[in-house]
């Protein structure tokens, strides 16, 4: 048992995974898996994965045949042992507090969801995702929130997992927006939201 299970559905991100891996493992705070679901890769994101689990024993990976990124995340939520859960993709970066700080929110509020900031890094420059920023600046949060409509990412939210698994979410198979789905399930179905004003993810 742990307080947070990082989950992170990799799939032929070679170039990329290290640095997500790496800006888990700097993270402030430790009491976190990292839950990593090898989705068939084909090139050679198992063996930098294989890494991080020899050197690293917070970090656990699953190997499955292909079949997409909602079945690799939900294979992630069926082996998650935290007490909340938070959704990475492998090729993006998290500042060094960010879990601390989610976590910090979703124990003071007894939130099911928790709304962090999401920031776009490009060429130099950063964006904040102006909808994130919205909602992570209130301390409680209506489902009905307008600014859903433009923050729907998985990626900058804190779910608790006993409500996941009490309300039977799973990320829907689909080709595309599979995080708004999955978001919007949830908000029919949370007694609480609290923001977090942070940057939670780049």
């Amino acid at each position: 048992m742990c307080k947070v299970s990082v989950i992170v559905p990799v799939y032929n991100v070679g170039d990329y995974i290290r640095g997500m891996l790496e800006s888990v493992q700097r993270q402030s705070f430790e009491d976190f898996e990292v839950v990593i679901v090898n989705d068939g890769s084909t090139d050679g994101s198992q063996a930098i994965i294989d890494e991080f689990c020899r050197e690293d024993n917070r970090f656990r990976c699953f190997v499955k045949a292909n079949g997409g990124v909602a079945s690799a995340r939900n294979k992630g939520l069926d082996k998650a042992r935290g007490e909340y859960v938070v959704f990475y993709d492998p090729d993006d970066l998290i500042p060094e507090d960010s879990l601390e700080r989610m976590y910090g929110t979703a124990e003071a509020s007894g939130a099911d969801m928790v709304i962090g900031v999401m920031e776009e890094k490009s060429l130099g420059e950063s964006l904040i995702y102006m909808h994130s920023q919205k909602l992570a600046k209130q301390k409680r949060i209506s489902p009905l929130d307008r600014h859903f409509f433009g923050a729907w990412s998985l990626c900058n939210k804190m779910f608790s997992l006993d409500f996941l698994k009490r309300t039977g979410i799973r990320v829907e198979k689909m080709s595309n927006a599979e995080d708004g789905v999955f978001t919007f399930c949830a908000l029919n179905r949370t007694k609480k939201i609290s923001g977090c004003d942070t940057i939670a993810y780049n």
